[in-house]
């Protein structure tokens, strides 16, 4: 009964609501003695409560919009937030990586300096000097890449693909990690000249036959540990190809569709950035990939690579 209520009074009570939703009561009170209300008036009173009731959901919605913008603003904030610190991991994560392979090649020619000095080979030793010298170089360009931010972009140079292959390779059969591993080369017949990125081309070639080898490891089954890089040259195409195979454990068909396109790992100390690095390099210089791999039988990563047009320019061949 509304304070307004005087003894004697009618009142009509008409509900303001929608669907199982009771926003309030319209109250409507006339002197005794006053006109009975018609049909009409009470079709006309149900259509204006009816209205009122609409204009109330409607605030009502507009409140929870309100609030559930507001609290979608405060999760975006802290989902930012949280992208932001798992970014600085990631970087941390993939500079890691990547200043290990520099230091595993470094590692590689000290040891052989190691193993020239003790059988007294000194003519030997400034090769594997120059060859950390130019590591160093190599080092020093992709820090200063990070500082402005010039991220992984390609410098192209004439490349004798077999000779870089065949340094690369020379170094990597020093490191410890490869001990116990046949490393070999099948070289295409013809030579491989093309413009491409150097460091990066070694960066490829340092990710795939470590993580070969690894999965060399992984595998019980696989004795002797064997990986094995080869090239060939394909004159028709205007291509040629790389690829690097191994007898380890081989990848788990449902892992296939995910390795080189996220940060993907099979190893529990690993996280995954050796992949997403070699898919930038591959994609810097417009190679394609594939993959054929069987769990216990091995894999085997091919990458088709362009040949691209020597200059006079670049004659420096590397």
């Amino acid at each position: 009964i509304p304070d307004w209520y005087n003894p004697g009074d009618q009142l009509v009570y008409i509900s303001l609501k929608r669907g199982a939703k009771l926003y309030g009561l319209l109250i409507l009170g006339y002197a005794e003695g006053s006109d009975t209300l018609k049909g009409s008036d009470l079709k006309f009173l149900n259509i204006t409560a009816n209205q009122i009731s609409i204009s109330l959901e409607n605030i009502f919605l507009l409140e929870e919009s309100r609030s559930a913008y507001s609290r979608l603003k405060d999760l975006q904030d802290q989902t930012i937030q949280l992208e932001k610190m798992a970014t600085k991991g990631e970087m941390s994560a993939e500079i890691g990586h990547e200043l290990n392979n520099f230091l595993g090649v470094a590692s590689g020619n000290i040891s052989l300096m190691e193993h020239h000095l003790s059988k007294g080979n000194h003519d030997e030793l400034q090769r594997y000097l120059d060859a950390m010298k130019a590591n160093l170089e190599q080092m020093t360009k992709f820090t200063t890449g990070l500082m402005d931010f010039s991220g992984m972009e390609a410098t192209y140079k004439t490349c004798n693909i077999n000779r870089l292959i065949t340094d690369v390779l020379e170094y990597l059969r020093a490191q410890k990690r490869l001990h116990g591993v046949e490393l070999s080369f099948e070289k295409s017949p013809e030579e491989i000249n093309t413009l491409a990125d150097p460091s990066q081309l070694k960066q490829l070639l340092y990710n795939l036959v470590n993580n070969a080898a690894d999965a060399t490891v992984e595998n019980p089954e696989s004795k002797p540990r064997r990986v094995t890089v080869k090239t060939e040259r394909y004159p028709d195409k205007d291509s040629f190809s790389l690829s690097v195979a191994d007898n380890g454990s081989g990848f788990n068909p449902d892992y296939l569709d995910r390795a080189f396109k996220d940060r993907f790992t099979t190893k529990e100390s690993g996280h995954g950035f050796g992949l997403l690095v070699c898919r930038r390099i591959i994609d810097n210089h417009s190679g394609k990939l594939g993959i054929d791999s069987r769990p216990g039988a091995g894999s085997t990563i091919n990458v088709l690579f362009p040949v691209k047009e020597t200059s006079r320019a670049t004659a420096g061949a590397l």
